[in-house]
């Protein structure tokens, strides 16, 4: 939720979208079959994940397999890739407010490496 905010994403269509945008392949064939992507209706699209995948609700060891996987399928962040480096800090953002709550799941350097790791050398240096 916090990223459409940060976002100023509000509607139901684009919220289904992105979230299924960041999931497999395989996964989002899955979840096409569900009302919610077929008429986009974000709350019960949420309901539906929560139904599809209880043991990863409020986890936060899934947080950080999230936050590797965003950062693998983000690599490489060049110059002059400004949407791609605001969807990366909205959702790197949003999945290390939940790593960093106590008991704290991920270091600070830890944290910075993987903020760093997908961007080209260039942008490295302009950070």
């Amino acid at each position: 939720e916090s990223i459409f905010e940060h976002g100023g994403i509000t509607s139901d269509e684009d919220k289904v979208r992105l979230a299924l945008e960041w999931t497999s392949y395989k996964t989002r064939q899955a979840l096409r079959v569900f009302d919610s992507v077929k008429t986009p209706n974000w709350d019960q699209f949420k309901k539906d994940l929560k139904n599809m995948f209880p043991q990863s609700v409020g986890d936060e060891r899934e947080s950080r397999l999230l936050l590797e996987q965003l950062v693998h399928q983000l690599n490489p962040i060049d110059a002059g890739e400004q949407e791609k480096m605001r969807i990366f800090r909205l959702l790197f953002d949003a999945e290390m407010k939940k790593l960093m709550n106590e008991p704290k799941m991920i270091t600070n350097s830890d944290a910075v490496r993987l903020f760093l790791a997908p961007m080209t050398p260039e942008v490295r240096r302009g950070v």
